[in-house]
Parts: structure tokens; C-alpha cells; sequence
């Protein structure tokens, strides 16, 4: 063969071999590298909450792993690249999904809680006017939104007065004894009148009422920390201040019961 021909042959070799695909160990090692990521992401955690991701880079590592076989490098490179980044991806958002899980199951049952304390609560209360009813039926106790309900009617008063009456003596009398066995329990003591007379004098009124009540229990042994004194004088009636029978029931102090 001429020695032409010869350099033409090995040229066409020469390039022959340069346009082949080929590997590099930067290339093989970030194959290995993405194994590594993949095989971290393959846990319990991920298939349950990011079983796409996770499906997502194993493919992909599969495909690098063939195009390294094929020697094709640089596509291992890019496929390997890809896996690992769908592996880190599947691991955030797996810790995302589980913590909003956690979240919910916290919240569930902190709800639950609450049902049971509220229902503990309730149950209480009932218990509780239960033995109002026998100890003080004249008092009217009953359950409302904001506890235990009791109400001091206008003839426990002296007319037009905050002293109270000889006929409130024995209700309070029971009603301190009731207290002291709940000592975790606060009361709120709160003034009413009817819309007779000028409205600030309805308030003050009102104001000494709870107040002398308050006093009461206090010489009882109650704790004047356990109670708040409130007026609202003629601003909630329960009744017509129309009629006289109106205005007697508009006329009265409140006890409300509640736990702290």
C-alpha cells in the first residue's frame, strides 16, 4: 500500500476513535455519588410521602448507570445529576408532608382534649347544680355559656337599699359553704336594676348590691381574690321594665360560677 493510502487509513482510525463515546472517573464517581443520594432517599418515610420524587431519581439512576455501561459519559453525568437531585427533592418534600401530618395529628388531638375538658367541664356543672338545686332552688341555679348561674332576687334587698334582708342570710349561708368545697372555682358578682329613676343612680345601686354580696361572702371565708364585682344597672333586663312584675325581675344580683 502507497504510504498515502497508509496516513489516510490511520487518519480515518484516529478519528474514528475520538468520535466514540467515553468515560471519565469525574464521570463514574457522580454516577456512585447519585447511588449514594438515591439509597438515601429509599426509605419509609419517602415511599409513603414522596413516592414520585423517589421513582423520579431511581429511573434516572437506572439510565445513568446504562448510558456509563454504554460509555456515554457525559449523559451519565447529566442522567446521575438529575437523580440525585430528584432523591434531595423527595427528601424535603417527605419531611414536609410528615411534619404537616404531625401538625394535624397534634392538632386532632388537642381538639380531642379539649372535647373531653369541655365535657368534663359540662358534667361538672351539672354535678354541680345539681346539688345547687337541693341546697338553693330559690336561687334559680342553672348552666349557661358562661358557667354556673345563680340570681339573688330584688327581696333580699331592703327597698331601695344595698343592705341585705334577714331572708338572704340562709341562701348565703349555703351558697359560701358550696364555695368552699370548689376553691378553684371564681364567682362573679353582678348588679342589676329596673329602668326606674335616673340611670347613673340605677348603676350605683346596683354597684353597692353586688358589692354587699361580695362583703357577705367575704365574712363567710370566701375569698374576695376569688370574686369580681360587676354593675350593669338597668342595661340588661330580663324582663319588661313595663310592668311591675317586669321591673321586680330586672331587679336582682347575679352569681356566675366558674373555673379558672
Amino acid at each position: 500500500m502507497k504510504p498515502a493510502a497508509v496516513s489516510l487509513l490511520a487518519a480515518v482510525l484516529l478519528w474514528g476513535c475520538a468520535s466514540q463515546p467515553s468515560v471519565t472517573t469525574q464521570q463514574s464517581n457522580r454516577v456512585e455519588v447519585a447511588a449514594e443520594e438515591v439509597g438515601r432517599s429509599e426509605t419509609e418515610r419517602v415511599r409513603q410521602y414522596a413516592p414520585v420524587d423517589l421513582r423520579r431519581a431511581q429511573d434516572r439512576l437506572a439510565q445513568a448507570r446504562e448510558a456509563l455501561a454504554a460509555g456515554d459519559g457525559e449523559l451519565a453525568q447529566h442522567l446521575a445529576y438529575m437523580a440525585q437531585r430528584h432523591a434531595e427533592i423527595g427528601r424535603i418534600h417527605a419531611d414536609t408532608a410528615a411534619a404537616k401530618a404531625r401538625a394535624d395529628e397534634l392538632a386532632g388531638t388537642r381538639e380531642q382534649l379539649r372535647d373531653q375538658a369541655r365535657d368534663a367541664v359540662v358534667s361538672l356543672q351539672q354535678r354541680q347544680i345539681e346539688r345547687l338545686r337541693e341546697q338553693l332552688e330559690e336561687l334559680n341555679p342553672r348552666r349557661t355559656e358562661r358557667g354556673i348561674t345563680l340570681t339573688f332576687s330584688n327581696v333580699l334587698f331592703r327597698f331601695d337599699s344595698a343592705e341585705l334582708t334577714e331572708a338572704a342570710q340562709p341562701p348565703l349561708d349555703r351558697l359560701a359553704a358550696f364555695l368552699r368545697q370548689y376553691p378553684d372555682q371564681r364567682v362573679s358578682i353582678e348588679g342589676h336594676t329596673d329602668s326606674l329613676g335616673p340611670e347613673e343612680y340605677n348603676r350605683e345601686l346596683a354597684q353597692r348590691r353586688a358589692q354587699s354580696v361580695a362583703d357577705a361572702m367575704s365574712a363567710r371565708g370566701i375569698d374576695a381574690a376569688r370574686m369580681t364585682i360587676i354593675s350593669y344597672g338597668e342595661s340588661q333586663p330580663v324582663a319588661s321594665n313595663d310592668t311591675q312584675a317586669g321591673r321586680r325581675q330586672n331587679r336582682r344580683v347575679e352569681f356566675v360560677i366558674w373555673a379558672e
